[in-house]
């Protein structure tokens, strides 16, 4: 998908104009939060429109945020929680590349990336990283997963793994959905 695309669907959907708390997506961004303790540096993939952010700052950790969209960046911006780049990661994963930071997050964000694999492999060794990915297929996914065990499959070659989450719920769209979540350590 475009660019144009995605600011279309931050600007014009109702839940990324408002409070994290208001998201179909706040479950899973605290059981990420709740699992980073003490002060980290959290660089985020696919940060929207800084909902997670917000969290994250509100929960005394640095954050920066990496997004596709334009809009999202700006929007995020705006609310004043974190530090917001406008990036493309299929072509550009310098500031990944560089490990300023503690934690590695990409919350509902994989599933768009062409080439999350190569990401992933850009993170230094290591590092933490928490990542997500949904069992439903949409629109814009470009990828999707029938259950935790392929979820898993796809980036274990990549992180050691230490905790993973199954959440339930429904996405923006009012559909059922699960979403597998897995904290480990970035491994060569």
């Amino acid at each position: 998908m475009q660019p144009e695309y995605y600011d279309k669907v931050f600007s014009e959907t109702p839940h990324y104009q408002g409070s994290p708390e208001n998201s179909p997506y706040y479950p899973l961004w605290m059981v990420a939060v709740n699992s980073m303790k003490g002060y980290l540096r959290v660089l985020d993939a696919g940060c929207g429109p800084g909902q997670f952010g917000e969290l994250c700052v509100k929960a005394n950790h640095k954050y920066v945020g990496l997004d596709y969209s334009s809009t999202a960046v700006e929007l995020a911006k705006a609310k004043g929680y974190g530090t917001y780049y406008h990036v493309d990661l299929n072509l550009d994963t310098s500031m990944v590349r560089m490990g300023k930071y503690d934690i590695f997050t990409a919350i509902e964000a994989l599933e768009y990336i062409e080439k999350d694999l190569e990401l992933i492999h850009s993170i230094p060794d290591g590092k933490s990283v928490i990542i997500s990915g949904p069992n439903y297929p949409g629109v814009e996914h470009l990828r999707f997963f029938h259950s935790m065990d392929a979820f898993k499959e796809r980036y274990e070659s990549f992180l050691r793994l230490e905790k993973s989450w199954t959440l339930s719920g429904r996405n923006v769209r009012g559909e059922d959905t699960e979403i597998y979540m897995t904290k480990g350590i970035r491994v060569k």
